[in-house]
């Protein structure tokens, strides 16, 4: 039993352009194990497939068990999944 956090969400709306076969799930648990000591809500808002392509777009709610996050830390955890969310799967981030 883990209790829930006493500190605000900060929340995340990222979208990405992914393979159309890509896998989802595994994005999310992806994301899951970068933020394994917080508290993690974490959907698919959009999910846009045409022919020759598909824009995955995922809510990353997240808050820490101790602490509120300061606006630089929210841009550093920001920073960091994007840029291993792309590393990993060879993604590209949509910029809109």
């Amino acid at each position: 039993f883990i209790p829930l956090a006493q500190y605000p969400f900060i929340k995340f709306d990222l979208s990405f352009t992914v393979p159309i076969d890509f896998i989802a799930a595994d994005l999310i648990s992806f994301v899951v194990t970068k933020l394994d000591k917080n508290e993690n809500n974490i959907d698919i808002f959009d999910d846009y497939v045409t022919e020759k392509s598909r824009n995955l777009g995922i809510r990353i709610s997240t808050r820490n068990y101790d602490r509120t996050y300061s606006e630089e830390e929210t841009r550093d955890i920001l920073d960091m999944l994007v840029k291993k969310i792309q590393d990993k799967f060879n993604v590209e981030l949509n910029k809109s």
